[in-house]
């Protein structure tokens, strides 16, 4: 009771953005309540890709395998990366679940253990159907994952101890070499992070504020472009970008499916021009920022080659390019009467 009146103000913002308390969990039962549907962007005419879960929707942006998405779970602690969508927006060390199974011996078993072994579980699984499968959506089991490890980890000596072999001491000094190894990546991922954001010439004025967030932001000289370049009434639909906007200093939009929803809708309409310049007057947009790499993915991997020429002439007619830099392309609307 005390943990949820501390976090209601979180629940309340979530409710009010996003008409799910939970967000991001459990958008599969919310969306029924909430107005996402009544979101300006949205398509009704594509209101099946609401069907579309997180799983199905790594399939479509990354194309990953099956065998690669039932192994998420242990995936998370051996790929992940920080500055990747795809691999999880975070690093865990392995070290969190190599020695759990080991709970399991005689001298460490206890019957507590079970229940936070089973609220892990629980846990994990619904976060693995209900989110973006990211770090951050698993931060409630990791210090009970860490509790496990330390008992897991005594288990595991007490097992080669009680052994009384010869080899006993050889698997001591093996396992006190692993755990050397694995306490050593805490220091290479921290070490490593600190090269890559390296403060240092921003802190000392040594770099510009602009210079700083063009090194980290790849969105970010676009961004500048629009913020120098375009009128101030502009309106631009952001696909692909993860919803990102806040250095942009004009009006933006963006549906809440990141495109997915409006690009196949552009799509559908593309096979009649009339049908498709309606459809992108209704958006009252002047211009569209798209983020190449994830488009060209999603639009190989879900529409027809005869489908994509459909939308690639009517996007030359009604569209020009107004600046391509590195993975991101800003278009704008040509007026035709």
């Amino acid at each position: 009771m005390i943990a949820s009146v501390i976090a209601s103000p979180w629940f309340i913002r979530n409710a009010i953005h996003t008409g799910n308390p939970f967000y991001p969990l459990f958008n599969s039962v919310f969306h029924h309540i909430s107005d996402i549907t009544e979101h300006p962007l949205y398509c009704t005419d594509m209101a099946p890709v609401f069907s579309l879960n997180s799983i199905s929707i790594r399939k479509i942006l990354f194309n990953e395998s099956f065998f690669e998405t039932v192994t998420i779970p242990i995936r998370m602690f051996f790929e992940g990366n920080d500055r990747e969508y795809q691999y999880f927006q975070g690093q865990l060390n392995p070290m969190l679940i190599l020695f759990v199974p080991f709970i399991l011996q005689p001298a460490t078993r206890q019957s507590w253990m079970k229940i936070m072994a089973a609220f892990i579980f629980f846990y994990g699984y619904v976060a693995f159907f209900t989110t973006m499968h990211q770090v951050r959506y698993l931060l409630p089991i990791f210090p009970l994952l860490c509790i496990l490890s330390v008992y897991g980890l005594h288990g595991l000596f007490h097992m080669i101890q009680s052994s009384k072999s010869h080899l006993s001491k050889t698997g001591q000094y093996c396992v006190l070499t692993l755990l050397v190894v694995l306490f050593s990546l805490n220091i290479k991922y921290l070490y490593n992070h600190f090269q890559r954001i390296d403060p240092f010439p921003y802190i000392s004025k040594k770099e510009s504020r602009v210079d700083y967030l063009r090194r980290h932001l790849g969105h970010y000289q676009s961004f500048e472009y629009i913020n120098a370049h375009l009128p101030d009434n502009s309106r631009i639909l952001t696909l692909f970008l993860g919803q990102r906007g806040y250095y942009l200093d004009r009006v933006y939009k963006h549906e809440p499916l990141f495109g997915m929803n409006v690009l196949q809708c552009m799509v559908k309409k593309s096979h009649s021009e009339a049908s498709f310049k309606e459809y992108i007057d209704q958006m009252d947009i002047t211009h569209i920022l798209t983020r190449n790499d994830i488009l060209t993915n999603y639009l190989n991997d879900r529409f027809a080659q005869s489908d994509r020429e459909h939308l690639n002439r009517c996007v030359q007619k009604f569209f020009h390019q107004v600046m391509s830099f590195d993975n991101y392309t800003l278009w704008g609307r040509v007026e035709i009467p």
